[in-house]
């Protein structure tokens, strides 16, 4: 679907971090450094007025021993590994 050509360069970017208590690897240790960009994914949202296109960048953290890889949570969807949020399908549902 896409949004508009109007909006498409627009994208809001929402860093998502570990929780300090959960950033520890199964070694237990918690000498984590990042590693790369993080994982991305796009969620189209719904708000009031008008649609957005948020870019969410999930910290990725590897441990100092070699063996642990630990990953900020992703957003929360509705439909697994769909591209719409909860305010998206809720406007659409209740637009009709």
């Amino acid at each position: 679907m896409g949004l508009p050509a109007r909006q498409s360069g627009r994208a809001r970017v929402v860093s998502r971090k570990r929780q300090t208590e959960a950033s520890r690897c199964a070694c237990g240790s918690e000498d984590l450094k990042p590693l790369g960009k993080g994982r991305t994914s796009v969620v189209y949202e719904y708000v009031p007025a008008r649609f957005e296109k948020q870019v969410h960048v999930q910290e990725v953290l590897a441990c100092a021993c070699g063996r642990g890889v630990v990953t900020a949570p992703p957003p929360a969807k509705v439909v697994d590994r769909g591209e719409y949020g909860p305010g998206f399908l809720a406007h659409v549902v209740t637009s009709k």
